[in-house]
């Protein structure tokens, strides 16, 4: 499996063990609170376009070989995450719920 590449150690992660293969998990409101500063904050998340925050995310993810996985909450699985993650031999995976 990949090493985890240096994550930035300001960004939050769970690391879970599936099979006995470890994954950091990384929650995307963390992930676009680091990318996008004050993100959230004066509702900054509305002037930032869909399409190049996704980019950013994609970007984010190839650099640091991780995984993005999102599904609604009735389809979402952190183990599913996890296990689709170490199966594509990476050791990160950025989570969202899209619900």
């Amino acid at each position: 499996m990949e090493q985890i590449s240096q994550l930035p150690s300001d960004l939050p992660v769970e690391n879970f063990t599936f099979e006995g293969r470890t994954v950091a998990t990384v929650n995307i409101c963390d992930l676009l609170a680091m990318l996008y500063p004050g993100y959230w904050s004066a509702r900054r998340f509305l002037d930032i376009d869909y399409e190049a925050s996704l980019a950013a995310v994609d970007a984010w993810c190839e650099a640091h070989g991780a995984y993005y996985y999102a599904a609604p909450r009735d389809e979402f699985s952190v183990s599913d995450a996890v296990g689709i993650a170490a199966d594509r031999g990476l050791s990160v995976v950025v989570l969202e719920d899209l619900s």
